[in-house]
């Protein structure tokens, strides 16, 4: 029986690292022309939190904003002399770095436009390959006990033959971070062993990420590959959820190679809940998780098992075989033939030496 809890607090103050599984954008700032617009104000919002991000672009029109979390965002440009450009809907996921550049048109700053585009689909700031799953869509998977490794199951270029593996790696070489933290046991834990590695609940990641090749050099102990995951958060509006499911032993048939027919005892029962909300608007919220999987399970064997005579202190075996007889006699019977063993120890004035023992026979 296997217990995942998950609570968290979220602050509108936060010291990320550049491995915690957030994201970046990153883009330049540019006039009808295609002429750089230095010290334009660049913000950018979460649209479910309110979290805002401020910053201005460089002397040659770029910007890079770092350390978003996963989620959807409204990017706001501002320069004097040209009109705002307010672009919704930018859907950032866990690793990833966008480059979303804008054009400033001439005019008054109370003047805005409104751009509604899709995030781009190819990443063009590093070499990384990897596949991205949300949490949306592994909800709808039949991911196997809710383990959160078995996500590893529907990433490209793995494997699960006599272990997880990636790209045909070590199973052992793969990395496992959640929110940039290491999930498994230093050096020999492996991502596939529940019992080396951190148990969350499944329902409350809110993406989960594969590298394969090309890892980033800020990521390190993963040679072969990477699963990076990242926790959800709350929000300003009340959010929950509740599953169970459950196979009853008895609605079970019973297996070719069970004969009798009272089957193997069998329980199948794993269920969790999840719920997020704020705390102060805008500041503050709260996320907590659990989930619970228990399993009872027999399998069917062939193996041997001790005779009526054997169970009656018989090891005679029929006649057949050698016999088994108490080994303090070191002899059969009284009268049979058998081993004696003999030891001869010889002492010296300086030293004591044990030869080794001689067996005779009698």
């Amino acid at each position: 029986m296997i217990r995942a809890f998950s609570l968290a607090l979220f602050f509108t103050v936060s010291a990320w690292s550049q491995t915690a599984g957030t994201a970046s954008i990153i883009g330049n700032v540019t006039d009808s022309s295609g002429a750089a617009v230095p010290r334009a104000k660049i913000a950018i919002q979460n649209q479910d939190t309110s979290f805002l991000y401020e910053g201005v672009s460089g002397d040659s029109g770029e910007y890079y904003v770092p350390n978003l979390s996963s989620g959807s965002y409204q990017l706001t440009v501002e320069a004097q002399g040209f009109k705002t450009v307010v672009q919704r809907d930018i859907v950032l996921r866990i690793n990833e770095t966008p480059r979303i550049n804008v054009r400033l048109d001439v005019g008054s700053v109370t003047e805005s436009v409104s751009i509604t585009s899709k995030t781009p689909l190819l990443e063009t700031e590093n070499a990384g390959v990897g596949q991205v799953l949300e949490s949306s869509v592994v909800q709808r998977l039949p991911v196997m006990q809710k383990f959160v490794h078995r996500v590893l199951l529907y990433m490209p270029d793995t494997s699960n033959i006599n272990g997880s593996h990636a790209v045909g790696q070590r199973q052992r070489a793969i990395g496992y971070t959640m929110d940039g933290v290491s999930g498994k046991e230093p050096a020999i834990g492996q991502v596939n062993d529940y019992q080396r590695t951190m148990v969350a609940s499944l329902d409350s990641i809110q993406e989960f990420k594969m590298w394969t090749n090309g890892t980033p050099a800020e990521f390190g102990h993963s040679s072969g590959g990477l699963l990076s995951v990242v926790f959800k958060s709350g929000t300003n509006s009340f959010h929950g959820s509740m599953e169970d499911r459950y196979t009853s032993g008895k609605l079970r048939h019973r297996h070719y190679l069970e004969q009798s027919r009272i089957t193997s005892p069998f329980d199948y029962h794993e269920w969790g809940a999840t719920a997020s909300g704020p705390i102060i608007k805008d500041k503050t919220f709260w996320y907590a998780g659990f989930q619970q999987h228990y399993e009872k399970l027999s399998e069917t064997v062939t193996t041997t098992v001790p005779s009526l005579d054997m169970l009656g202190g018989d090891f005679n075996f029929g006649g057949v075989g050698l016999p088994i007889y108490d080994p303090a006699t070191t002899r059969r019977d009284a009268s049979g033939t058998g081993f004696v063993i003999r030891f001869r120890i010889t002492v010296f004035p300086q030293a004591a030496s044990i030869p080794l023992p001689r067996i005779f026979w009698r």
